[in-house]
């Protein structure tokens, strides 16, 4: 794209996007861009629901309208095939992944737990999921939450060798279900005040933005643990009292 098409890398902001690869579908070669109405442009991005058509068509078709180095016609050509065919792969892989991510989504939706696990504060269909896989259906899987902690990773680990301690990230986990709660918690920074509240405690005393994330994770794995272990939903004002009972 760089070679021969600059000018569609700088009209969109990810060349990945489903529009973006829709228009590199229907003008695979800037010479035939260039060619474009800004009117039938605006049309264009308004029925592949672009944000804010009419406000960025202009700025669109100008960047399309520039001018840039351009290959032989012959290479040219060549180039434009193989947009062609790696467009279509991509808008195929595309669709499958759509697909899959409904037929999830209904899977989701109709279990048992689905529910209890969007009660969470940032959590919808797809953390959802994740979660309901991390812990299982089986509620005798895990005695103690800190056997949930464990596999997830979001416990620490010390290290102590004669008068020296150290703490530090556990790396014997399961990876998938790390990441699902370490996205959790960041997610839930912007839903829920006590978890931002937390994690600003961690940052205030110098620690690292992840290892600030592992921390309100660890302590979300105890709520987690709670809920799936009993089947009740997330109760905030429910676990702030027990929080300040706890505290006192």
């Amino acid at each position: 794209m760089k070679s021969y098409y600059s000018q569609v890398l700088a009209a969109f902001a990810d060349i990945g996007r489903p529009v973006a690869l829709a228009f590199l579908a229907a003008w695979p070669d800037p010479v035939e861009a260039r060619k474009i109405a800004l009117s039938d442009l605006m049309t264009w991005l308004r029925q592949h629901r672009y944000p804010r058509a009419a406000q960025e068509a202009p700025r669109i078709w100008s960047t399309v309208q520039q001018r840039a180095l351009e290959a032989s016609l012959g290479k040219r050509r060549a180039q434009v095939w193989a947009v062609r065919a790696l467009v279509a792969q991509l808008q195929a892989l595309q669709a499958e992944q759509r697909a899959l991510r409904e037929h999830l989504e209904e899977l989701f939706l109709t279990n048992p737990d689905a529910d209890l696990w969007m009660s969470v504060p940032g959590v919808a269909v797809t953390l959802g999921a994740r979660l309901l896989a991390g812990f299982g259906p089986d509620r005798d899987r895990f005695e103690l939450a800190e056997a949930a902690q464990a596999l997830a990773g979001t416990s620490p680990v010390l290290y102590q060798s004669g008068k020296l301690k150290r703490v530090h990230m556990r790396r014997a986990c399961d990876k998938h279900f790390r990441a699902t709660v370490h996205q959790f918690a960041f997610t839930s920074l912007s839903r829920c005040a006590w978890a931002r509240q937390y994690y600003d405690q961690h940052r205030a005393r110098g620690h690292g933005h992840h290892a600030a994330l592992r921390a309100l994770a660890n302590l979300w794995m105890r709520i987690l643990f709670r809920m799936w272990k009993t089947g009740q939903h997330y109760d905030e004002s429910r676990f702030l009292a027990n929080r300040a009972r706890h505290a006192s």
